[in-house]
């Protein structure tokens, strides 16, 4: 078993309580202080990581608001641009079919004024051409008359020829 040295022994102890009473007459409270406001640093840095959390918390919920906010309204202005583009769309089909319609009746008149002018302006050669087949055909018919009448005038005649020739 070791020996143990009193005098030394008692000598350290001494020395540290002396040292103990040193260091907390003259150091003790700046250590302390200096525990007690490293604690409060670091209890600050926690509270102020926390609020800070909530505050990355709190402005990611107002970016998913935002953002589902920007979603509802890109989809009604797309909504609102379609409604728009059938709008003009239908507008647009509606001035082509006016549009064509009035094509139509102005060619219907243009036709019908052409047709007017087309039956006045041949009207005289018409008259003309009917009046030359009327002339053509009662100078046929005259003759076919004429020439009938002369048939009949020498079947009459040979008739009485060959009565008489008969009597006689």
């Amino acid at each position: 078993m070791p020996h143990i040295e009193w005098q030394i022994l008692v000598s350290q102890v001494g020395t540290f309580l002396v040292a103990l009473f040193i260091i907390w007459k003259f150091a003790w409270k700046q250590l302390v202080k200096m525990i007690n406001d490293r604690n409060d640093s670091i209890k600050k840095n926690m509270e102020y990581s926390e609020q800070t959390r909530q505050a990355a918390a709190k402005l990611e919920e107002e970016y998913q608001l935002k953002l589902q906010q920007i979603k509802e309204k890109s989809t009604e202005l797309i909504n609102l641009a379609k409604a728009e583009a059938n709008k003009v769309r239908e507008n647009i089909i509606k001035k082509s079919q006016d549009e064509a319609q009035d094509i139509i009746t102005r060619t219907k008149e243009q036709l019908e004024y052409e047709r007017q002018r087309l039956i006045l302006e041949l009207r005289p050669y018409v008259v003309d051409y009917a009046m030359r087949i009327a002339e053509k055909t009662l100078k046929e018919f005259a003759k076919d008359a004429l020439q009938k009448k002369r048939f009949e005038e020498i079947l009459t005649a040979l008739e009485s020829s060959e009565v008489r020739e008969k009597l006689v």
